[in-house]
């Protein structure tokens, strides 16, 4: 019996001998960067075949179109079609195309080579660019050109004119204010929609020089790392003042108070007076009950700054007005957030404000019951005062004549302590008598423009005066009071009662020390 041929080792059962056949197919041979792509002729035509290659070298047919194909006998399959590049999750976008290890980086050249959103979105800019470039004006200052359509056309050419010179007159240079002005820290330190406020509020008077230099103490005055919200807001009413307000507004926010800016004082409910001056200033009309008795809208801003900005030129009176006239001076120096607060209340619908507590100041019911004429010494704040004391002492009623003792002379200590603890939410007590009142001034901090003041009252002939207390020194004991138009300067002397002027603008005089058991009536300070 013949033998069976041993298999080679390694073969299995039934596997077949595989012959590779050389087929005819398309041989690619690639370079360093251009592929290169070689046919034969007895399988395709060239007449119908195109190959496109792209800006980054990538070989791309667009229509290949075969008019004859042979396959070989043996063969029963054809060859796989090529590959599509796969989707991403993202809708209308497309995964870029790895490139070959020995290739260029691919680097999208035109934006709608860029994967779909992308490309839609740098095209898009362009337009937009270029869009607004064409409504640009030619601005011929450079420093302008970021604001060529934040600004009104008229107001640019105006800078631009002072920019340059061309509103130089009598000596004043406005080119060196104005280059000064955005050249310095503090304009560098606004956004661009700060400055544009900024230079709205000043071209139309560009031409005086006074104009740059209250802008440039404006931004001197605000702080350096101060809110951004009380800084846009102060140029909000720089720029929404009428040019005769600026003085006093820039006055108001150099002034010194609780070595901190003023515009950031804030009122007993939390409220900043930037805030309120500009609700004041954006104010479009009064009650028609106060426009009626003589006030405008005018002069309403008018009166608040003037009286916030000089609180010590609040006029002087005697009497019942007198004690007002105390009481409105020691909100406007020491509390000007809540004398803000006061007016924006009283002088808007419905004319009302809320104290501490349960206390509230209704204007209107008391307008439609009293005949009251409105000026520049009887304001709506004055008169809501008269209000607080009639709740105070409902017998007697609203009326100025309750802050005085029923003779008509002296100060009634205990409504007018009462009114202090309305006003600043806290309580006061009152101290009469040399002892108590020099043990109570003793426990008062040395701190100026404190919250909430103390109150001295002083005696003289024929009557006895209100004062907001200083400080008590060696020989001297220095008070505060509104002086009115006055301009005595520092040393003058000053009567009923007698006394020493000390600093003018603050309203700041003393007297000697023995005033406190000779002619001191009593103290009114917070027991807090």
């Amino acid at each position: 019996m013949a033998q069976t041929p041993r298999r080679p080792k390694g073969s299995s059962t039934g596997a077949r001998r595989r012959v590779r056949r050389q087929e005819p197919t398309e041989r690619v041979r690639v370079k360093a960067k251009a592929p290169l792509i070689e046919r034969k002729d007895d399988f395709f035509d060239e007449g119908e075949s195109e190959t496109v290659l792209h800006e980054d070298a990538t070989p791309k047919i667009k229509a290949t179109v075969p008019t004859s194909v042979f396959f070989d006998e043996d063969r029963t399959e054809l060859a796989p079609p090529p590959r599509r590049p796969k989707r991403s999750s993202t809708r209308g976008e497309r995964k870029l195309k790895a490139a070959p290890a020995n290739g260029p980086a691919a680097k999208p050249g035109r934006p709608m080579q860029m994967p779909g959103t992308e490309a839609a979105a740098a095209l898009a800019a362009r337009v937009k660019v270029e869009r607004l470039a064409e409504r640009l004006p030619n601005v011929r200052i450079p420093a302008l050109r970021p604001f060529a359509v934040l600004i009104d056309p008229k107001h640019l050419t105006r800078l631009e004119e002072a920019l340059s010179g061309e509103l130089d007159v009598r000596g004043a240079s406005i080119r060196d204010l104005a280059t000064g002005l955005m050249q310095g820290q503090a304009y560098s330190s606004l956004t661009l929609e700060e400055r544009a406020v900024l230079l709205g509020a000043v071209a139309p008077t560009a031409e005086r020089a006074e104009t740059w230099k209250l802008a440039t103490q404006l931004l001197d005055a605000m702080p350096k790392g101060g809110k951004r919200g009380a800084r846009s807001r102060s140029l909000d009413i720089f720029a929404a003042l009428d040019a005769r307000h600026w003085p006093s507004f820039v006055e108001l926010a150099t002034r010194p108070l609780h070595r901190r800016p003023i515009l950031e004082d804030q009122d007993l409910e939390g409220g900043a007076l930037v805030d309120h001056l500009y609700s004041l200033a954006t104010l479009e009309k009064l009650p028609a009950e106060i426009e009626e008795r003589g006030l405008r809208v005018r002069d309403v801003l008018t009166l608040v700054l003037a009286t916030l900005a000089k609180p010590a030129r609040i006029a002087l009176e005697e009497s019942a007005d007198g004690i007002l006239a105390a009481l409105e001076f020691g909100l406007a120096e020491t509390s000007p957030g809540e004398y803000a607060r006061l007016w924006r209340h009283l002088v808007s619908a419905p004319m009302a404000v809320s104290f501490a507590g349960d206390q509230r100041i209704e204007l209107d019911q008391h307008l439609e019951k009293t005949d009251v004429a409105f000026s520049g010494t009887n304001t709506p704040l004055r008169v809501g005062l008269e209000i607080l004391a009639g709740h105070i002492r409902p017998r007697r009623g609203p009326t100025r004549t309750a802050f005085l003792m029923p003779g008509g002379q002296g100060v009634d200590a205990d409504v007018v302590s009462r009114a202090l603890s309305l006003l600043y939410g806290v309580p006061y007590a009152v101290a009469a008598g040399p002892a108590a009142i020099s043990r109570m001034l003793g426990t008062i901090r040395r701190e100026p423009d404190r919250v909430p003041p103390a109150f001295v009252s002083v005696l003289y002939d024929g009557g006895e005066r209100l004062f907001v207390f200083d400080r008590k020194g060696a020989t001297r004991l220095f008070v505060r009071s509104p002086h009115g138009a006055s301009s005595k300067s520092k040393g003058s002397d000053r009567q009923r009662p007698p006394r020493e002027v000390e600093d003018p603008a603050r309203g700041l005089e003393s007297m000697p020390i023995e005033y406190l058991e000779a002619q001191v009536g009593v103290v009114i300070a917070p027991t807090t």
